[in-house]
């Protein structure tokens, strides 16, 4: 063979071997397109201030999961709900917003609302409580008073106004009748430091601020600047002691302002009832003023008085409680009395009648 032709023959045994040297290779495969993307779990609702983890999960058209691939996510209102770039979402305040993964132009979604965490529960713990006519009111150990019934709620509910108080009295009127129901309610309450305040209706001025036009939901100051040791709301009338032990009463028969009850007496203690009022004295006397239809005065007449009249009987009290239209009281001794309207049997004396001076409530020595 020729030099020539043997170059040939080697040039074209180079070529194929070449050749199958390229049919030989292979190049990898071009990575599955995301056809989806869904985000989990579903924390449909987050309280403000939690977190929840997402996890993006990406599949091919087959529905098969696709790993490895970037994600990028959102939040259609950061002012609610903001999410890190590896999912966790952070709830801020309350509201909607919508959470996208995003990969490769495919989107999945996950809808959050934020809510706001439920009321820690709080513990009362009363030292005083009154009831009124329909509704109840009481101040907690720390001065906060709630009151709860007609009016207010079935649970106990703070009176605004950030006052911090000792004392306080649930009064006023409730109607029951086949038209519906009406309410006159109120309190009154004795803050530290000895200013009176009170809320509610103020028909007749009970609430003591020169009005009789409007009440009001929040505890209003009582006229006068007086420095009260004990304030007692009755149905549309309230009176208090100061601590110079004066009376002074106000609303329905009296004043939309406090005015001095008349006597010069020195109080410990006062009742403001239906439409009277009793008080007992530094020296244990009871005296009573304003109506007297049942005998509620206990001076053993019928008579009506604007001014204390000295209750019969010559007892010393510890306390006197004036209801609608009859009193109680319980002496230094220890001995319950009352006087006044009867007919329920509201004395205790084991009968249904009215008495206009004191009887001794039975079972007692």
């Amino acid at each position: 063979m020729s030099m020539p032709s043997m170059t040939k023959t080697l040039l074209l045994t180079a070529a194929l071997l070449m050749g199958i040297a390229c049919n030989d290779s292979t190049s990898p495969p071009a990575p599955a397109a995301i056809a989806s993307v869904t985000v989990a779990p579903s924390p449909s609702t987050l309280l403000v201030g939690s977190t929840a983890q997402l996890t993006a999960t990406t599949k091919d058209s087959a529905g098969n999961v696709l790993t490895g691939r970037a994600v990028t996510w959102a939040s259609s209102n950061t002012a609610v709900a903001t999410v890190s770039a590896a999912g966790l979402v952070t709830a801020v305040a309350v509201g909607s917003a919508t959470i996208t993964a995003t990969a490769e132009g495919k989107n999945g979604t996950v809808a959050v609302t934020v809510i706001l965490p439920p009321p820690v529960p709080v513990v009362l713990t009363f030292a005083t409580v009154s009831a009124g006519y329909g509704q109840t009111c009481g101040v907690t150990t720390g001065g906060t008073a709630y009151c709860w019934g007609y009016g207010f709620s079935p649970t106990p509910v703070a009176v605004t106004g950030g006052h911090t108080f000792v004392t306080v009295s649930a009064g006023g009127e409730l109607y029951v009748s086949d038209e519906g129901d009406y309410s006159f309610n109120y309190a009154c309450s004795v803050a530290t430091g000895g200013a009176a305040y009170c809320w509610g209706d103020n028909s007749y001025g009970q609430l003591g601020t020169d009005s009789t036009t409007s009440g009001s939901s929040t505890p209003v100051a009582v006229a006068g600047g007086h420095t009260f040791m004990t304030v007692s709301a009755g149905a549309e009338h309230t009176c208090g002691v100061t601590t110079e032990s004066a009376a002074y009463c106000w609303g329905d028969s009296f004043s939309p302002t406090p005015v001095a009850v008349a006597g010069g007496y020195a109080f410990v203690t006062v009742s403001a009832g239906g439409g009277h009022t009793c008080g007992v004295t530094t020296g244990g006397a009871a005296y009573c003023w304003g109506y007297n239809v049942y005998g509620e005065l206990g001076t053993g007449t019928m008579t009506n008085s604007s001014t204390p009249v000295a209750v019969l009987g010559g007892y010393t009290f510890a306390m006197v409680s004036a209801g609608a239209v009859h009193t109680c009281g319980v002496t230094t001794g220890g001995v319950a009395y009352c006087w006044g309207m009867g007919f329920w049997g509201g004395l205790g004396d084991g009968t249904t009648n009215n008495s206009s001076m004191p009887v001794k409530v039975a079972g007692q020595p």
